[in-house]
């Protein structure tokens, strides 16, 4: 959301809403996660929770699982201990974030955790029918937000290249299948950090029509309110993404976002 922070000021209609689609997460960065684990790690250092006499691990030489059993067991608790508490962590990021910017948050309440696996999260040939279940449910889960805030426009992000978040494209072709049923327009954004589209009049094939960027200039003031919005995601962020906002898109001269258009 923050990565268009000069789009949202001055581009976007008011009053907004900002929509979680995958709301539910057990991802943050890594260095960022000591704290949030050391309830896991007790557990797995604690003997009693390590079921040897059950026969479903064979005893080493000291008593303990496999090194590949013990990774198995320290994901599976990860995954579940750290999911309720690293989604309010970052709901909470996103409450400040909507309040900074003037929008309302809304959480819809899909799970991302099965598709952050390493075989699909970034794999931009992966095909969206595999998940054709979650593309469902998040093509609904637009529906109802269009129908109960009744917005003029609905903008998401336009994942292009070789790094492309699965969940990212879901929300795209969710937001592609919802607003032509309903029948309202939709905005499209460069997938930031992670991808720019060429400055060139762009083919959208899930719309059928073509979409033209309209740059929007990030001023020195702009980029240093975004850092600062940024920052309220401190589970999310690292250097690397504080380092391409300030970054031009390719064929532009300066800072910048770009906001797509129906043409």
């Amino acid at each position: 959301m923050c990565g268009y922070y000069a789009i949202a000021s001055g581009s976007l209609p008011r009053p907004r809403c900002v929509a979680t689609v995958f709301s539910v997460s057990n991802y943050m960065v890594l260095s960022r996660r000591g704290v949030t684990d050391m309830h896991v790690l007790s557990k797995i250092l604690n003997p009693a929770h390590v079921p040897q006499a059950s026969g479903r691990w064979k005893s080493t030489a000291v008593g303990r699982p496999p090194a590949k059993r013990m990774a198995s067991m320290l994901a599976s608790l990860l995954d579940t201990a750290d999911a309720a508490r690293i989604s309010s962590l970052r709901q909470a990021e996103d409450r400040r974030a909507c309040a900074a910017m003037g929008a309302t948050q809304l959480l819809l309440g899909l799970d991302e955790r099965k598709l952050r696996s390493p075989k699909a999260v970034l794999d931009p040939e992966r095909p969206l029918e595999r998940d054709s279940q979650k593309l469902a449910e998040a093509t609904k889960k637009v529906k109802e937000v269009i129908r109960s805030q009744r917005p003029t426009v609905v903008a998401c992000p336009w994942p292009h290249g070789p790094v492309q978040h699965f969940d990212h494209r879901l929300v795209y072709a969710a937001c592609a299948s919802a607003t032509s049923s309903e029948g309202v327009p939709l905005w499209l954004l460069d997938d930031l950090p992670y991808s720019r589209r060429p400055l060139t009049p762009t083919n959208n094939p899930e719309k059928g029509i073509i979409y033209a960027p309209r740059l929007v200039k990030a001023s020195e003031a702009m980029r240093r309110n975004k850092h600062r919005v940024m920052d309220l995601y401190p589970s999310q962020w690292s250097e690397v993404y504080h380092r391409a906002v300030d970054v031009a898109p390719p064929g532009d001269a300066g800072p910048s976002e770009t906001l797509w258009l129906p043409s």
